[in-house]
């Protein structure tokens, strides 16, 4: 691909992708997300960039050249509305996933619950779990929280 204003350099599909991400602008970043929510009851948070980055990709693999399209391509066909969510939700699945997060739940979380329970009720605790594809994430949590009540 040959772009003049970028100093006549050959550029790769790669930022092609990020070109068109910058295209997507946040009122209409925000106008999918609200429109994905009412549709589908799914909440998009996190980094506009990442969002920005997968609707790019979206846009790309749909031949469309802006989010308006992709807005009306969604309120037309459910079925592109579903294809839309599918490639914006991580699809990767795994036990203690992210990391990070089984950290803070490990060694921050749990410990101040269980302070906070001890001084408080004997009501049991309950740990909620939204629904995920393949059910590793309340198996961790379950995993995480026996480990845990040893120690405490």
């Amino acid at each position: 691909m040959y772009w003049p204003e970028a100093g006549g350099r050959k550029h790769t599909k790669e930022m092609h992708k990020l070109s068109t991400s910058v295209a997507v602008l946040e009122h209409e970043l925000s106008e999918l997300r609200v429109l994905l929510e009412r549709r589908a009851g799914i909440l998009l948070e996190g980094s506009c960039e990442t969002l920005s980055a997968k609707i790019a990709e979206f846009l790309e693999s749909r031949h469309l050249n802006s989010a308006p399209d992709l807005l009306k391509l969604i309120q037309s066909r459910d079925s592109e509305c579903e294809a839309l969510l599918e490639s914006l939700l991580d699809g990767e699945t795994g036990f203690f996933r992210p990391p990070a997060a089984f950290e803070i739940f490990e060694k921050k979380v749990l410990p101040d619950l269980h302070a906070r329970k001890s001084n408080e009720s004997s009501h049991p605790l309950r740990i909620w779990s939204a629904g995920g594809s393949s059910g590793e994430e309340p198996y961790s949590i379950a995993m995480t929280v026996c480990q845990t009540a040893k120690v405490l």
